[in-house]
């Protein structure tokens, strides 16, 4: 998983090209080599996290806590089956969540 460090992030949760609800999120990331990279990323309910509302709770409080400590996050994607790996500063114990997703 790569490592980042976050400089900016939002996110909204808002109907999909199908008309369903999703969670996106919009950060600008710094890698190991101070290289900037805007990333959005398509997140779908799921039987993990059936509540987009307590997720986007769950990963603003993560991308917040990372941007005001200078902590990284860590973001990996298995497109394969459009699944997220995300592992986040005061979220899970530092340990990755899985979400339904892919970067858009």
């Amino acid at each position: 998983m790569a490592k980042y460090k976050v400089e900016q992030f939002s996110s909204a949760i808002k109907n999909n090209k199908n008309g369903k609800p999703n969670l996106f999120i919009l950060c600008k990331l710094l890698n190991s080599s101070n290289n900037p990279a805007t990333r959005e990323y398509q997140i779908s309910p799921d039987e993990r996290f059936p509540d987009l509302a307590e997720l986007n709770a769950l990963v603003t409080g993560g991308f917040d806590q990372a941007k005001t400590t200078g902590a990284k996050v860590e973001i990996s994607e298995y497109k394969e089956r459009f699944y997220l790996f995300l592992t986040l500063p005061g979220v899970n114990d530092g340990q990755s969540i899985q979400v339904s997703g892919s970067q858009v």
